[in-house]
């Protein structure tokens, strides 16, 4: 912390000198180089997203389910070490089940790459509640009454 506050002193003793008519865009250089480096560090490291795009590229499909594996939905207590995941036992959880739902691996696909799945028809977005199929089409919606725009 002592390195952090000498450093901070003089970052100030360095815009003592920058000229006043200057100082709102040195600032906005500096807070620029803040947000690259602030996004340079969000980024994962090239060797980890090679290892992400390596296993992408050796997986069936994008669901995170091998033919083996046993999800436990709503479960309760202890569960045994050969299940592999579970869905928490929690109220915004009740309601997923083996039928409805697709588990995805969060640490090969982020949120953009599970819409892009989705969109291109790799990852089912939807359900039949009645035959539990994921070959489904959205319905499109049609208004034919008045329009209620100003």
């Amino acid at each position: 912390m002592a390195a952090t506050a000498s450093l901070f002193k003089q970052f100030v003793a360095l815009l003592d000198v920058v000229p006043a008519a200057e100082v709102r865009d040195f600032l906005a250089l500096v807070d620029e180089e803040v947000r690259h480096r602030r996004d340079e560090e969000d980024q994962p490291p090239q060797l980890l997203q090679d290892i992400v795009d390596d296993l992408k590229a050796t997986l069936p499909s994008a669901t995170a389910e091998a033919p083996n594996e046993n999800i436990i939905y709503n479960h309760q207590g202890d569960v045994s070490l050969w299940v592999v995941a579970c869905v928490p036992n929690r109220p915004q959880f009740a309601e997923y089940t083996k039928d409805n739902t697709v588990s995805v691996d969060g640490f090969l696909y982020t949120e953009d790459d599970v819409d892009e799945l989705c969109d291109s028809g790799k990852l089912p977005r939807n359900v039949c509640n009645q035959c539990k199929s994921t070959d489904c089409t959205p319905l499109s919606t049609l208004s034919l009454g008045p329009w209620h725009g100003h």
